[in-house]
């Protein structure tokens, strides 16, 4: 199974942001769409990647639910205001300026130290999604089913049993992978 995911770029002009394109570039992450977005002073401009000249987006204007994983390093102040706003929109947020490191509801992750963490963030997801706990926080919706894919991917013992509750989406996910009435 190819999976690609449709991935946003913030701060895609920038310095940092040239440099994350490069790195998925080079280790061919499997990208479907790919989006740039910077400030309004750079939208049009371009940005080769994989032999293609893509147009950079206006941020401000940016609809997030398109993506599943949006990776940021616009500066602080950029992140404070957009990073919420794609994460609500189901957005898998990776944030690289140091506007969060402090906030104790945002976990610092360095895959080499504590990669568990993110284990324990799909966990409070699909807790959730399973109707576990109500925390109201953590927003599932068709855009984030990139959580329960990893999860279905990832955890050998996953395992699902849908009810006339389970959202339709999920349904779709169980059906498109051959999940459903497999024990």
């Amino acid at each position: 199974m190819n999976e690609t995911y449709d991935i946003a770029i913030v701060g895609a002009t920038g310095s940092v942001g040239r440099e994350i394109l490069q790195i998925l570039e080079q280790r061919k992450f499997p990208i479907n769409n790919l989006y740039l977005l910077a400030s309004e002073k750079s939208k049009g401009s371009k940005i080769e990647f994989d032999n293609q000249e893509i147009i950079v987006d206006d941020l401000s204007n940016f609809d997030f639910s398109k993506t599943q994983i949006s990776l940021f390093s616009p500066g602080s102040n950029v992140s404070s205001k957009f990073a919420p706003l794609a994460a609500e929109k189901g957005s898998l947020v990776i944030d690289n300026t140091s506007y969060f490191r402090m906030h104790n509801d945002v976990p610092l992750i360095v895959p080499e130290v504590n990669a568990e963490v993110l284990d324990e963030y799909f966990e409070k997801k699909l807790n959730y999604l399973f109707g576990f706990t109500d925390k109201s926080d953590l927003t599932i919706s068709e855009s984030s089913i990139l959580d329960f894919h990893l999860a279905h991917r990832t955890d050998p013992e996953f395992s699902f049993e849908p009810n006339v509750d389970t959202p339709k989406f999920i349904w779709q996910y169980l059906s498109a992978s051959n999940l459903l009435f497999n024990k």
